[in-house]
């Protein structure tokens, strides 16, 4: 095998380059950039971004196009015609040509350090080599390209699409019980702590029902910021953890990068300059969540049944604009794919009536200058100034929180938000009638913000942002507040706070939800008869202090009867397929399950019986269901585990799996899976550490990134990745950070140049001239 792994010590001479460019990598294998000039910064950014993730960024690029098929057959189909039908190329080339001269200069000067990787390296890493293939030329709007596909599926699209597919099998009725809005009495990020109360203005019944009558007939992350009257330099303190799957390679880069004109640390999307999401430079730190927006409307399209081309639009028929797609799939014959585009935008998936389809109307499809904001951001010295750096940033809508050295702290919903019907937002919208169109967007002023609150602290957890008074509609999809909850409690008291006080919240492993279910859990076994199981398990469960730590066996003893109660009480209702993708990974499903756990424990307390059914012994009462809940849980855990209870740790069970991409083609990508690892937490805590519940306890989405920002003492930051700098499975830096992080523990975030110099492990120069 060749050995792949790139040079990082020595010198390089490079065609491009204006100057000398030094490249210093740490003894995390993080690279932290040297250059003079703007364009010389960003060159080297796209070389080391491609001597360490050159096959990232290609499978990526290949997600976005609809090309792994190719390399991994038939799995590799479904998310092809996907990708076609998005059309995203199209979307980047056309956001490419209208971006201003500064901007394309960056991106240019970054595509133009890919390719000088890309030309001096035959054999840019294993993956090529196994594949047996090579890298095309980098171009300017694949940087877009990659961008947009790390985020049009964490819109609402799906969910939107599921709700519909749920509403035609099961009917409005369910539709309105198991499609609740936001849970009263949960905390609300703007202003800071405030307590959401259900005014009726966003009534989901009503929405649901309303929407349904318009059908054809049938024929997650946390960050916070506290300001210096909390922290004990008296300067603001930031954490940042925002949560995805782990993906194989991480999907964040960390990186420095000095120039001229900024200094900066962070992480980066490789295939992406600059870094948009997290860091800091000597002035200003940022950190962001997803704000769980409504930016994606799905438009039923009615097409002419003699004319599948010609569709509705008020009184008139309009041609669609058509393609055919041919997909290559490894060892088989190619898939041919007709692709239509209405004036909403590309038809995603045909509609569930005959001659109807799902077109998507998405901000980052229309023009858009996203790109624009990343230098600014890089050169930003206040909090106000960031902040303003963000006129232009249209997709994803996210959270943003700001500190800068004169003690400012701040926040800002960045994004742009369609103003349209809130009816948009349960269910799919007529194409045809005009009535359910975009008719602007929020302007930047009116977006939700908070500049140096009374609270002394700001913080996001995808939870909801602000209450029903805010005049415009952001979304009907929101998960619950456990997390944020959890957040606030430990920032109100706190004083004099370090970077270790923020790693220890980011650690915390308590379940508010556990808080309030558990009691009700143990008071329907109260003076009931139990065997020796039983008996064991409630006595665990009586003595757990509701953290979700890797040795407790409570905490799997509880999730597997939570998890036991939903099942028993959801699937009679929509059936087994519908609750297995409720339950399992199904795009746009299991979300709505976790908010619809956030009401039991109030129905319980309530004796709210509309999930119940009196026929049925197992949920003929709250009592009973609590009853079979338990006895179902305790069968399974037995026949998975054994009947050693005390072998049921959580840690034992909820463990990271993540896989290679090329882990579809097990003969050539299964030895590069890393390392798996014990964690705790699970959805509602603040480390937190999703699952499917059908698919068992594995890792589902879990803290991707963490950081602690010290404004006041920038050596004090910290940072990790679950696994590590490194794409290259044959590097010692591959996943050297999944025990630290595992542990809860960061790596130095080496700053200054001298802590950079004293810790490095390699040097290496890219010498301008060829």
């Amino acid at each position: 095998m060749t050995d792949t792994l790139p040079q990082t010590d020595g010198a390089i001479h490079l065609s491009g380059l204006h100057a000398d460019v030094e490249i210093v990598r740490d003894r995390w294998g993080i690279p932290h950039i040297r250059a003079r000039s703007t364009a010389d910064a960003f060159f080297a950014q796209g070389f080391v971004h491609a001597q360490d993730r050159m096959w990232h960024m290609e499978w990526d690029r290949r997600r976005a196009y609809g090309t792994t098929a190719e390399l991994i057959g038939r799995t590799g189909v479904e998310n092809d015609k996907l990708s076609r039908r998005l059309q995203i190329e199209r979307s980047a080339k056309h956001d490419w040509a209208i971006l201003n001269d500064e901007s394309r200069a960056m991106v240019e000067a970054y595509t133009a350090g890919i390719n000088a990787f890309i030309e001096r390296t035959p054999v840019p890493s294993a993956e090529f080599e196994a594949l047996g293939v090579e890298p095309a030329p980098w171009r300017p709007w694949d940087c877009l390209t990659i961008f947009k596909i790390r985020h049009v599926l964490m819109g609402v699209l799906f969910n939107k699409t599921w709700r519909l597919r749920f509403l035609l099998k099961a009917g409005a009725d369910k539709a309105v019980t198991l499609f609740p809005a936001y849970r009263d009495g949960q905390l609300l990020i703007i202003p800071p702590d405030a307590v959401y109360h259900d005014s009726g203005a966003v009534n989901a019944v009503a929405n649901m029902e309303a929407a349904a009558a318009l059908l054809p007939s049938a024929g997650g992350s946390n960050n916070w910021v506290v300001d210096g009257t909390k922290t004990k330099n008296g300067k603001p303190l930031m954490a940042g953890d925002p949560h995805r799957a782990i993906d194989v390679p991480n999907v964040y880069y960390q990186n420095q990068l000095t120039c001229d004109a900024f200094d900066v640390i962070g992480v980066s999307f490789p295939g992406v300059p600059a870094f948009p999401h997290l860091g800091h430079n000597d002035r200003v730190a940022w950190a962001i969540t997803h704000a769980q927006a409504d930016y994606q409307d799905i438009y039923i399209e009615r097409f002419n049944p003699a004319d599948a081309a010609l569709y509705r639009f008020k009184d008139e028929w309009i041609r669609a604009e058509t393609s055919v797609e041919r997909i290559a799939v490894l060892g088989e014959a190619d898939e041919v794919l007709t692709v239509r585009r209405t004036l909403h935008g590309p038809v995603i998936d045909d509609g569930p009536w005959p001659n109807h389809g799902l077109s998507l109307r998405y901000t980052a499809f229309e023009p858009g200058h996203t790109f624009e904001t990343l230098l600014p951001m890089l050169r930003s010295r206040t909090t106000e100034e960031l902040r303003e750096s963000q006129r232009a940033w249209v997709d994803p809508a996210q959270n943003l929180i700001i500190a800068d050295v004169t003690g400012s702290i701040a926040y800002h919903t960045r994004g742009h938000l369609p103003i349209r019907p809130a009816l948009n937002g349960w269910l799919p919208a007529p194409g045809w009638s005009g009535e359910y169109e975009w008719t602007g967007f929020v302007p930047f002023d009116e977006m939700p913000r908070a500049l140096n609150p009374d609270t002394h602290w700001i913080a996001t957890a995808n939870n909801k942002i602000v209450g029903d008074d805010y005049p415009h509609y952001i979304s009907a999809d929101i998960p619950p507040g456990y997390r944020y909850e959890r957040i606030a409690q430990m920032l109100r008291p706190l004083q004099n706070a370090t970077a270790d006080d923020f790693a220890a919240m980011q650690a915390d492993r308590l379940s508010l939800f556990a808080q309030e279910f558990l009691p009700h859990l143990l008071a329907a076994w109260d003076g009931e008869p139990t065997d020796a199981g039983q008996t064991a398990a409630l006595a665990r469960l009586r003595g757990w202090d509701c953290r979700m730590e890797p040795d407790s066996v409570a905490a799997t003893i509880y999730t597997a009867t939570r998890d036991a109660m939903m099942r028993l009480l959801i699937e009679p209702l929509i059936g087994v397929e519908m609750s297995d993708e409720m339950f399992g990974n199904s795009r746009g499903a299991g979300s709505h399950a976790s908010r619809i756990r956030t009401f039991i424990p109030g129905w319980i307390a309530q004796n709210d019986d509309r999930l119940l059914d009196a026929s049925d012994p197992a949920r003929a009462s709250w009592r009973a269901v609590l009853h079979t809940a338990l006895s179902r849980a305790l069968a399974k855990l037995r026949t998975q585990l054994g009947d050693d209870m005390r072998t049921w740790t959580w840690g034992s069970v909820h463990r990271t799996g993540s896989l290679h991409p090329l882990s579809a083609r097990p003969e050539i990508g299964a030895r590069w899976n890393p390392p798996s690892a014990d964690y705790g937490g699970d959805a509602d805590t603040v480390q937190a550490g999703s699952y499917y519940p059908a698919l068992g306890f594995t890792v589902g989405g879990t803290q991707c990134f963490r950081q602690i920002i010290d404004v006041g003492d920038w050596a004090q930051s910290r940072w990790v990745v679950p696994l590590g700098a490194s794409g290259h499975p044959g590097s010692p830096h591959y996943a050297d950070q999944v025990p630290v992080w595992a542990a809860n523990g960061h790596v130095p975030m080496w700053y200054g140049r001298a802590d950079v110099d004293s810790n490095a492990e390699a040097r290496l120069a890219l010498k301008a001239g060829a």
